[in-house]
C-alpha cells in the first residue's frame, strides 16, 4: 500500500454541529510508493488539493452518499460506484474514515472523520496558535489492477474518469510542521 503525504498551507478550524474540523489547502502533497512498488497510482495534475477532517465519526461511504445525492442532479452525470457491494462486504468489520476523490480533473480532495478526539483539536489549535503547518501522512491506498475493476478498491481509470471513491481505514498520523 502506497502513502500519501501533505503538508498543509494554512489551516482553517472551527466547530459546527457535528464537532471540531479543520480544512485547507495546499500544493505540497503526493504518493510515497517506496513499500508500493511495481503498483500503479493515479498522477494527480492538479496544483492545489483540499483536505478536511472532522471529529463528527461520519462513516466515509455515507459522505460519499451524501457528496453523490447532493451533486447529481442528473444520475447518467455521476453515476454511483458499481463497486458498493463489495465495499461494503470487505470493509464491514473496519471503520470507513477516509474518502479520497477526485471529482473532476484538478479537484481533487482527501476528507477523513474521526470519532470525536479532544487531542486533535489541541493539535491543530496549538498549531495555529503558533504559527505552523502540520504534515499529514495518509496510510493505506490502494488501487486494484485494472483487470480487477469489481474490486473494494478503485483501479486508477476508475479512480481518475469514473470519480470512483478510494475508502480508507487507516487513521492519519499528523505532526507539527
Amino acid at each position: 500500500m502506497a502513502t500519501f503525504e501533505f503538508t498543509s498551507e494554512g489551516i482553517k478550524s472551527g466547530v459546527g454541529e457535528h464537532g471540531f474540523f479543520a480544512h485547507g489547502e495546499t500544493t505540497r502533497f503526493g504518493f510515497d510508493d517506496r513499500e508500493y512498488p511495481g503498483h500503479g497510482l493515479p498522477s494527480i495534475r492538479s496544483k492545489k488539493f483540499e483536505w478536511s477532517i472532522h471529529t463528527n465519526g461520519e462513516d466515509a461511504w455515507n459522505l460519499y452518499e451524501e457528496v453523490i445525492s447532493a451533486y447529481s442532479f442528473d444520475p447518467s452525470n455521476w453515476p454511483k460506484t458499481e463497486r458498493e457491494a463489495e465495499i461494503k462486504r470487505v470493509f464491514v468489520d473496519r471503520p470507513r474514515i477516509g474518502l479520497f476523490m477526485q471529482w473532476k480533473p484538478g479537484e481533487v480532495t482527501l476528507n477523513y472523520s474521526l470519532k470525536d478526539c479532544p487531542d486533535f483539536a489541541a493539535l491543530i489549535m496549538g498549531a495555529i496558535a503558533a504559527g505552523r503547518e502540520i504534515n499529514v501522512f495518509c496510510q493505506g491506498f490502494q488501487f486494484a489492477d485494472e483487470s480487477k475493476p469489481g474490486a473494494a478498491v478503485p483501479t486508477v481509470s476508475g479512480w481518475a474518469e469514473r470519480k470512483e471513491p478510494l475508502i480508507l481505514t487507516s487513521h492519519p498520523i499528523i505532526t507539527v510542521a
